[in-house]
């Protein structure tokens, strides 16, 4: 997969600074692709290599820091390729399993699966090039990113009528799906299917059981004997999936399963990285451990690893849960003070586009009941940032919001522009009356008595930047305005 992935980067030339195949200028929207009009002399790979194009615009849209996905921008990219696919079966090319599965890639990787992938098998058939064991396997990934065990299945059905054998990808796709969908017995089980049919196992796989283990005794029982036994060397993503693992445990286990995790990562000559920490810092959100999160994010600076948006968000959500069960006004204040602190120092860092941190601080406020402060908050979604405020999940939790503060009017038209949305794009009457119910009965994990936050700890977390106005942290519509003039190159006003 990455041979051919460098094969197509490699037929690629810079226009105007865009990655294009030779030949084209651009597209309707700037830096989208151009159908060509001469395809005589086109076949699989050019067609594939066309398709391939959109790869790096799909980077650029779904997993850029602070891009998360908005159906406002993913719907006409998807629509596009879809046409493009359409056009080239239309035009009498010689396309087979190198387009399709690239077709395939690209809907997997944009969190999609278009209605077209379950028939890819039949063409290619009709198109006399029996299904291979590839392309069942780049449909099997797409269906498992996507989460969706019917199409899986069925997949993996039609594999089997066609008498090919599945190998180690096709059963790291598997994991996938199951992790995706929070069943996590079936990975383990999946594993020793591997190993008593003679399918090796290969580094994915082992991040996929890791991340799947129930406790870290299985973790490091797996890390230390299966690995080492099967040549499997240890790289760092293994850890990540480790500390993932130790969500799993309960509360009196939790933090030293995490403490061991990040030791043995020391121990193996690797130094931990932002996605060790963010890992480590989530046991603390899943316990409600504010004071040990804080001590966790200060070794963190004190080691050199900058704090991240995905960091911040970890914060600003684990005040939002210790507050949903607090009762002490002065408390209260507390936490809607430090999960303001931190939500500043992220939006003055530059991570104004990240959508988690305004749904986290909007949690905040409708813990706390701070209608005023939110409404501020939401006013300065605007321009750049007008996406974040048309997303599901911040809307949801406006609902909650309104309805706790009693604003009744505005939680029934926030309701139906959520339910207008769910219907257009084809949810079920149950899946949506599932997720309003989720909104209103909201209720944290973390039990009253949590550790509460030690503000001498918090300064040392998020240390002050001269350059930064440290006055702005009482102002939240001043500060997201200020970084958008800086985000826009416009000067802010004195």
């Amino acid at each position: 997969m990455l041979r051919r992935l460098q094969h197509y980067r490699s037929c690629f030339t810079k226009v105007d600074g865009r990655d294009v195949t030779p030949g084209y200028t651009g597209g309707a929207v700037e830096g989208w692709p151009v159908f060509p009009k001469n395809l005589s002399h086109w076949g699989d790979d050019e067609a594939a290599k066309y398709l391939f194009q959109y790869n790096s615009i799909i980077a650029k849209e779904f997993e850029s820091p602070g891009r998360p996905h908005n159906v406002t921008r993913r719907t006409p990219l998807l629509r596009r390729i879809n046409e493009d696919l359409h056009q080239l079966e239309q035009r009498n090319i010689q396309i087979g399993p190198q387009t399709y599965c690239t077709y395939v890639e690209l809907m997997s990787r944009a969190g999609v699966m278009g209605p077209i992938t379950l028939t890819i098998p039949e063409k290619l058939r009709k198109l006399g090039y029996p299904p291979c064991i590839r392309t069942y396997n780049s449909i099997l990934q797409g269906f498992a990113r996507a989460g969706k065990l019917s199409e899986f299945q069925r997949t993996r059905r039609q594999m089997m009528t066609d008498k090919i054998k599945p190998n180690t990808f096709t059963y790291n796709s598997a994991m996938t799906l199951f992790i995706q969908r929070k069943q996590f017995d079936y990975v383990g089980a999946l594993y020793q299917e591997m190993l008593s049919t003679g399918i090796p196992p290969n580094s994915i796989t082992f991040d996929k059981v890791l991340a799947a283990a129930p406790t870290f005794k299985v973790s490091h029982s797996i890390f230390t004997h299966d690995m080492p036994r099967l040549n499997i060397n240890p790289r760092p993503t293994h850890f990540v999936s480790m500390l993932a693992s130790c969500r799993f445990e309960g509360p009196e286990t939790m933090t030293q399963s995490g403490q061991k995790v990040m030791m043995l990562l020391s121990e193996c000559g690797f130094k931990a990285d932002t996605d060790h920490h963010d890992a480590y810092a989530r046991i603390f959100k899943e316990l409600g451990d504010l004071k040990g999160l804080e001590q966790a994010m200060h070794e963190r600076v004190s080691s050199g690893v900058p704090l991240t948006a995905s960091s911040s968000a970890t914060y600003i959500a684990t005040c939002a849960s210790i507050l949903a069960n607090e009762r002490n006004d002065s408390q209260r204040r507390d936490l809607i003070n430090s999960a303001e602190k931190c939500f500043s120092f992220a939006i003055q860092s530059g991570y104004q586009g990240f959508q988690p941190l305004y749904i986290e601080i909007l949690r905040v406020y409708a813990e706390g009941k701070c209608l005023s402060k939110a409404t501020l908050l939401i006013k300065s979604l605007k321009g750049s940032l007008g996406h974040i405020r048309e997303s599901s999940s911040l809307m949801l939790v406006l609902h909650r919001l309104y309805l706790r503060c009693g604003s009744i009017d505005l939680a029934d038209e926030t309701k139906r522009q959520l339910i207008k949305r769910w219907v257009s794009l084809g949810y079920s009457q149950q899946v949506i009356e599932e997720r309003l119910q989720l909104s209103v009965s909201h209720t944290s994990r973390v039990q009253p008595g949590s550790k509460r936050p030690d503000q001498h700890l918090f300064k040392h977390t998020f240390p002050q930047n001269e350059k930064l106005d440290s006055a702005l942290v009482s102002n939240l519509e001043a500060i997201v305005e200020n970084s958008i003039r800086k985000r826009t190159g416009h000067r802010s006003r004195a």
